[in-house]
């Protein structure tokens, strides 16, 4: 489902949404090709988002030109309010689409966004768990006087994570304990 949206992009534009999407993967720092696809469709629904009010000024930009000679005998302070209202009830169904994917557009994140919190969540309390039964396995083979291999084990973790992870139980346990 990986696409990239900066081939259809000018290459200015094609720069910052590669930095966009940059700024999403540092945030969420996903693993895997569905947690990427994912923070890519969050990215890219953000993205499409920020054009929206871009697209609703250039409406009202065009409607100013166009509308400029109707609104020539106003009063001078009521003649930017009159060209915004000429505009929008010109181009009322133009500005009702982009408000309605608006909303479509912010949902969709929304969702995007709660499903890839529950696939990080499950793959950390699975990792978390992981961790705890390859550590009780290695302090087991340790205190054995065995090696321990969690690779064997299906694991894919080395000894010198588990230590890490294991010094890390320590240092929390001992917090806990001294507060």
């Amino acid at each position: 489902m990986s696409h990239d949206l900066s081939q259809f992009l000018s290459t200015e534009d094609a720069a910052r949404y590669q930095q966009h999407l940059a700024s999403y993967t540092k945030t969420w720092s996903p693993v895997g090709e569905h947690e990427e696809n994912l923070v890519q469709a969050i990215a890219d629904a953000w993205w499409r988002l920020a054009r929206i009010p871009v697209l609703e000024e250039a409406l009202y930009w065009k409607g100013a030109r166009q509308f400029e000679s109707k609104v020539a005998d106003l009063p001078p302070a009521v003649r930017p309010a009159m060209l915004r209202l000429e505009t929008y009830l010109a181009y009322e169904k133009q500005f009702r689409n982009l408000a309605s994917q608006e909303r479509a557009l912010a949902r969709h994140a929304a969702q995007l966004k709660a499903e890839l919190e529950n696939v990080q969540q499950t793959r950390n309390r699975k990792e978390a768990q992981n961790f705890s039964i390859a550590a009780a396995l290695y302090t087991d083979a340790k205190r054995e006087g065995k090696k321990y291999d969690p690779q064997a084990d299906g694991f894919e973790f080395s000894t010198t994570d588990l230590d890490d992870y294991l010094r890390g139980q320590r240092a929390a346990t001992g917090y806990r304990f001294a507060r």
